[in-house]
């Protein structure tokens, strides 16, 4: 599971790099359907990896959570392995009563850029512990 996360957080990270949000269309190589069904499916954690930066690492956290959820939410199974997002004021409250590394290792945008730090931060247990609500 840490492994299919990382590489998915590492692909959506090198295609954020590319560019400031406009797709990258190769001429050369027109969209099949299964090139344009792995662009929607990814979506997700391109809006999750690009969400905005927030006062706080866990409103951070937060957005980037809410931007998976609102892109995912209407897929097939919401395409999430975490329990139910709550409201942001739920969610910044029980955030905060993690550590600092935990708080900012739970963006996955700094965990990405920060693996030497976030790895050893277990985020599995943090996502399917009390800071979700349960489905």
């Amino acid at each position: 599971m840490k492994l299919v996360l990382i590489v998915l957080l590492a692909s959506v990270v090198g295609c954020s790099k590319k560019g400031s949000g406009d797709q990258h269309h190769d001429t050369k190589h027109p969209k099949t359907p299964e090139t344009q069904h792995l662009e929607d499916s990814m979506q997700p954690m391109h809006l999750m990896m690009n969400a905005p930066e927030g006062g706080t690492p866990c409103e951070t956290a937060y957005n980037a959570y809410k931007a998976f959820d609102s892109a995912a939410g209407s897929m097939s199974g919401g395409g999430r392995t975490w329990g139910k997002l709550p409201d942001q004021a739920t969610f910044v409250a029980r955030c905060g009563k993690l550590s600092e590394k935990e708080q900012k290792c739970l963006a996955p945008r700094y965990w990405a850029h920060n693996h030497d730090e976030c790895d050893a931060v277990d985020l599995q247990r943090l996502t399917s512990s009390d800071l979700f609500d349960k489905l």
